[in-house]
């Protein structure tokens, strides 16, 4: 009767090391499992962004060759049509007495706050 209980309870033992065995092989698994799909779901977005940047250079490509692009490129580099007419425009000159080589008047700035509002109100202009 004792080998019989030494035999069962050992059977029992190794079929509780089985049980542990297999539950570690099966969490591991299920961690590799999650860890593939999160690395899969990460390249998945990766992929997505790649096809709306291929869309986006592709419109972009097309604009680029159509005839508004082409018209608006010379229109910023100042090309016109033939039957059009270039208009350059020049800015005129700064200050006419500088030019002539006379030194601009230069303000006395005012001592004081009060003085500023002195003449600010009261100064001859």
């Amino acid at each position: 009767m004792i080998k019989r209980r030494m035999g069962r309870q050992a059977l029992l033992l190794i079929m509780a090391a089985i049980v542990v065995y297999m539950g570690g092989g099966f969490v591991r698994q299920t961690i590799v499992g999650r860890q593939q799909r999160e690395a899969l779901s990460d390249v998945e977005a990766q992929i997505e962004a790649a096809l709306q940047e291929q869309a986006s250079l592709r419109a972009q490509l097309e604009y680029e060759q159509s005839p508004q692009a082409v018209e608006e490129w010379a229109r910023e580099n100042g090309w016109a049509r033939p039957e059009e007419q270039s208009v350059i425009v020049v800015a005129p000159p700064a200050d006419p007495a500088t030019e002539a080589g006379e030194a601009a008047p230069e303000l006395a700035a005012p001592g004081s706050m009060r003085e500023s509002w002195w003449d600010l109100f009261f100064a001859d202009r």
